[in-house]
């Protein structure tokens, strides 16, 4: 609220004619509401500038995340073969050649997963077409359906996103 002329001359202690006192009060009012003007127009500002450096931080958070995902869409194969390389292996010597091998995909698996890589569950879940591409069907009555039966290739997420979904087959 404003306040009346011989208030604020009081609270200045201006004591000066009365036409002296009206042409200095009404240049104090203006002089005080663009300071108002002014400290309103700062506060805006930086509410813009957190805004925009916020987002900024977002957007660049979002490249390095899409930049992550390119790159560990492009070992997947890698980490693919190694899973299948470490299947089933009867041979003696071959057995210590692939602890070798196992040792690599564990590190390497390590690092993906560091870096926010989760791998899809997926042999016997229900299948979720978010999550899973089917592309085989199953009829094993011991089983329900929609029931995973078999992963042709694994499935990831990265940070809460589908990576790569599941190459299942389904049990009808």
């Amino acid at each position: 609220m404003a306040k009346k002329i011989e208030d604020v001359i009081e609270d200045v202690g201006v004591t000066l004619e009365h036409n002296e006192k009206n042409e200095e009060v009404n240049e104090f009012i203006v002089l005080t509401d663009k300071i108002k003007e002014l400290e309103e127009r700062n506060i805006r500002i930086q509410a813009e500038f957190q805004n925009y450096k916020r987002r900024t931080e977002e957007e660049r958070g979002n490249y390095i995340m899409q930049a992550n995902g390119y790159l560990i869409t492009q070992v997947l194969p890698v980490l693919d073969n190694f899973d299948r390389a470490l299947f089933d292996v009867n041979d003696e010597k071959l057995k210590s050649y692939l602890e070798g091998f196992k040792l690599i995909h564990d590190n390497m698996k390590s690092i993906l997963t560091n870096e926010g890589l989760v791998e899809i569950p997926a042999l016997d879940c229900k299948f979720d077409a978010n999550l899973h591409q089917g592309i085989a069907v199953d009829n094993i009555e011991d089983k329900d359906k929609d029931i995973i039966t078999f992963v042709f290739q694994k499935g990831y997420t990265l940070n809460g996103k589908v990576l790569r979904p599941a190459m299942v087959k389904v049990n009808e």
